[in-house]
């Protein structure tokens, strides 16, 4: 999760009318990750059901939580 900003600098790169989401993160306690979302298109739920998909397909137990428009909580839970 931590590399998505990583690779959307990647394709504005390489793609050079690209408009690719933007990504930050925080902490919020040891178990909890805030992921703030910048995007023209307001795609949050889709980015929320892609870091659900990603948590399955790793077999990572987590909640995934939409705060706003702009920020996904990613909870990591003990397996």
């Amino acid at each position: 999760l931590l590399k998505m900003d990583d690779v959307h600098v990647m394709v504005t790169k390489t793609i050079a009318s690209s408009k690719p989401p933007r990504f930050t993160y925080e902490n919020e306690g040891e178990d909890t990750l805030l992921i703030n979302y910048s995007s023209e298109r307001g795609l949050i739920h889709l980015f929320a059901g892609l870091c659900k998909g990603l948590a399955e397909y790793f077999n990572e137990p987590v909640t995934v939580d939409v705060r706003s428009p702009t920020q996904v909580a990613v909870k990591f839970l003990a397996a």
